[in-house]
């Protein structure tokens, strides 16, 4: 049995590694910029799974639902700037892809240089704070 469990237990280790942590350094309850509350989980930004991300990057790759009133079963990258004093903003730089892979690799950016006012599309970023 010890054959067996150090080698998986090796192998999950260098699992979560590449994925910049055992889970998403975000995880809290927050109330957003426009009023509402978001929860990110070990596994869920919101009612969308976490399928991959990268702390050290900041990027996440997220699936909404099948039947989510927007590109319902599709995959988005988003991105975050580093959390500082219980904040920190993101932004949607893709969305409506078929694969995690599509998500992942996709080549939209954000500027973070002014996220109160633009730089996500056009518009602000979503700021969440600690709630």
């Amino acid at each position: 049995m010890r054959r067996i469990l150090l080698p998986l237990a090796t192998l999950i280790t260098l699992s979560l590694a590449a994925c910049g942590g055992s889970a998403i350094e975000l995880v809290g309850t927050y109330t957003s910029n426009f009023g509402d509350d978001e929860t990110i989980t070990e596994s869920n930004w919101g009612d969308a799974t976490i399928e991959d991300w990268d702390n050290d990057a900041n990027w996440a790759v997220t699936r909404n639902p099948d039947d989510a009133q927007y590109f319902p079963g599709t995959y988005s990258k988003l991105v975050w700037t580093e959390p500082a004093a219980g904040s920190f903003y993101y932004c949607y730089v893709d969305f409506g892809k078929d694969t995690v892979e599509a998500a992942r690799t996709s080549t939209q950016a954000a500027d973070a240089s002014d996220p109160d006012a633009t730089g996500c599309g056009g518009f602000s970023w979503t700021k969440l704070s600690v709630k």
